[in-house]
Protein backbone atom coordinates (compact mmCIF):
# COMPACT_ATOMS: atom_id res chain seq x y z
CA UNK A 1 0.00 0.00 0.00
CA UNK A 2 1.33 3.31 -1.13
CA UNK A 3 1.55 6.78 1.12
CA UNK A 4 -1.25 8.74 1.40
CA UNK A 5 -0.46 12.50 0.88
CA UNK A 6 -2.89 15.15 1.78
CA UNK A 7 -2.99 17.87 -0.76
CA UNK A 8 -5.31 19.92 1.08
CA UNK A 9 -3.30 20.70 4.76
CA UNK A 10 -4.46 23.42 6.49
CA UNK A 11 -1.43 25.26 5.45
CA UNK A 12 -2.67 25.60 1.48
CA UNK A 13 -6.24 26.56 2.96
CA UNK A 14 -4.57 29.22 5.14
CA UNK A 15 -2.32 30.25 1.48
CA UNK A 16 -5.61 29.97 -0.11
CA UNK A 17 -7.97 31.99 2.49
CA UNK A 18 -5.33 34.54 3.04
CA UNK A 19 -5.15 35.19 -1.25
CA UNK A 20 -8.82 35.54 -1.21
CA UNK A 21 -8.78 37.54 1.77
CA UNK A 22 -6.53 40.01 0.16
CA UNK A 23 -8.96 40.04 -3.25
CA UNK A 24 -11.82 40.48 -1.48
CA UNK A 25 -9.89 43.93 0.53
CA UNK A 26 -8.97 45.11 -2.54
CA UNK A 27 -12.68 44.69 -4.52
CA UNK A 28 -14.04 46.51 -1.10
CA UNK A 29 -11.96 49.87 -1.39
CA UNK A 30 -13.59 49.97 -5.59
CA UNK A 31 -15.71 52.47 -5.88
CA UNK A 32 -18.41 50.81 -8.24
CA UNK A 33 -18.65 48.44 -5.05
CA UNK A 34 -22.33 48.34 -3.64
CA UNK A 35 -23.36 48.94 0.13
CA UNK A 36 -24.75 44.87 -0.39
CA UNK A 37 -21.38 43.53 -2.06
CA UNK A 38 -19.62 45.60 0.53
CA UNK A 39 -21.83 43.83 3.19
CA UNK A 40 -21.08 40.16 1.39
CA UNK A 41 -17.12 41.17 1.24
CA UNK A 42 -17.10 42.07 4.92
CA UNK A 43 -18.79 38.98 5.81
CA UNK A 44 -16.95 36.85 3.41
CA UNK A 45 -13.84 38.29 5.25
CA UNK A 46 -14.68 37.29 8.65
CA UNK A 47 -16.01 34.15 7.98
CA UNK A 48 -12.26 33.47 5.90
CA UNK A 49 -10.61 34.96 9.27
CA UNK A 50 -12.44 32.05 11.52
CA UNK A 51 -11.50 29.52 8.90
CA UNK A 52 -8.03 30.56 9.40
CA UNK A 53 -8.13 30.70 13.13
CA UNK A 54 -9.51 26.95 12.99
CA UNK A 55 -6.55 25.80 10.69
CA UNK A 56 -4.22 27.00 13.23
CA UNK A 57 -5.40 24.24 15.97
CA UNK A 58 -5.29 21.42 13.11
CA UNK A 59 -1.38 22.36 12.64
CA UNK A 60 -0.42 23.05 16.30
CA UNK A 61 -1.71 20.11 17.72
CA UNK A 62 0.52 17.32 16.05
CA UNK A 63 3.32 19.44 16.99
CA UNK A 64 1.39 19.33 20.78
CA UNK A 65 1.45 16.12 20.97
CA UNK A 66 4.68 15.70 20.53
CA UNK A 67 5.70 18.19 23.30
CA UNK A 68 6.98 20.51 20.76
CA UNK A 69 5.42 23.47 22.69
CA UNK A 70 7.54 26.44 21.60
CA UNK A 71 7.46 25.60 18.12
CA UNK A 72 3.51 25.35 18.23
CA UNK A 73 3.40 29.09 20.34
CA UNK A 74 5.67 30.76 18.17
CA UNK A 75 3.43 29.26 15.00
CA UNK A 76 0.23 30.55 17.43
CA UNK A 77 1.53 34.07 17.47
CA UNK A 78 2.32 34.27 13.90
CA UNK A 79 -1.47 33.70 13.09
CA UNK A 80 -3.32 35.14 16.18
CA UNK A 81 -3.93 38.62 13.78
CA UNK A 82 -6.26 36.73 12.04
CA UNK A 83 -8.48 36.00 15.27
CA UNK A 84 -8.04 39.60 16.27
CA UNK A 85 -8.88 40.99 13.33
CA UNK A 86 -11.99 38.58 13.28
CA UNK A 87 -13.19 40.23 16.40
CA UNK A 88 -12.69 43.66 15.17
CA UNK A 89 -15.09 43.02 12.14
CA UNK A 90 -17.88 41.03 14.30
CA UNK A 91 -17.85 44.31 16.28
CA UNK A 92 -18.16 46.15 13.51
CA UNK A 93 -20.58 44.25 11.30
CA UNK A 94 -23.17 43.66 14.39
CA UNK A 95 -24.02 47.68 14.66
CA UNK A 96 -23.25 48.00 11.08
CA UNK A 97 -20.60 50.80 11.46
CA UNK A 98 -19.47 51.43 8.40
CA UNK A 99 -16.43 53.62 9.44
CA UNK A 100 -14.90 50.65 11.50
CA UNK A 101 -16.07 48.23 8.52
CA UNK A 102 -13.36 50.24 6.45
CA UNK A 103 -11.09 50.83 8.79
CA UNK A 104 -10.64 47.16 9.47
CA UNK A 105 -10.64 46.03 6.04
CA UNK A 106 -7.80 48.41 5.75
CA UNK A 107 -5.84 47.18 8.20
CA UNK A 108 -6.18 43.88 7.04
CA UNK A 109 -5.29 44.69 3.50
CA UNK A 110 -2.02 46.79 4.81
CA UNK A 111 -1.52 43.14 6.96
CA UNK A 112 -1.56 41.16 3.77
CA UNK A 113 -0.04 43.26 1.31
CA UNK A 114 3.39 41.47 0.84
CA UNK A 115 1.23 38.48 -0.62
CA UNK A 116 2.08 38.83 -4.71
CA UNK A 117 -0.79 37.30 -6.48
CA UNK A 118 -0.19 34.84 -8.70
CA UNK A 119 -1.73 34.00 -12.22
CA UNK A 120 -3.75 31.08 -10.44
CA UNK A 121 -5.54 33.39 -7.89
CA UNK A 122 -8.74 34.67 -10.65
CA UNK A 123 -11.11 33.92 -8.08
CA UNK A 124 -13.86 35.37 -9.09
CA UNK A 125 -15.73 36.53 -6.33
CA UNK A 126 -16.48 33.96 -3.80
CA UNK A 127 -18.30 36.47 -1.30
CA UNK A 128 -21.40 36.80 -3.57
CA UNK A 129 -24.13 36.41 -1.04
CA UNK A 130 -21.96 36.04 1.93
CA UNK A 131 -24.13 38.73 4.12
CA UNK A 132 -27.39 36.66 4.03
CA UNK A 133 -25.44 33.32 4.94
CA UNK A 134 -23.59 35.09 8.10
CA UNK A 135 -27.01 36.61 9.18
CA UNK A 136 -28.36 33.03 8.96
CA UNK A 137 -25.80 31.42 11.21
CA UNK A 138 -25.67 34.30 13.33
CA UNK A 139 -29.88 33.06 14.22
CA UNK A 140 -30.40 30.79 17.02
Amino acid sequence: MGRIINSDSSARQRTILTRSILHACQQYNADHKTQKEKLDIAAFTYHALIAIEKSIDQTVSPWERRDFWVKADKFRMEWSWAGNYANKLCDALKPLNWAQISQVIMEIQRRLNNIKPTNQDRIGEPWAGYWELHNKSKKP
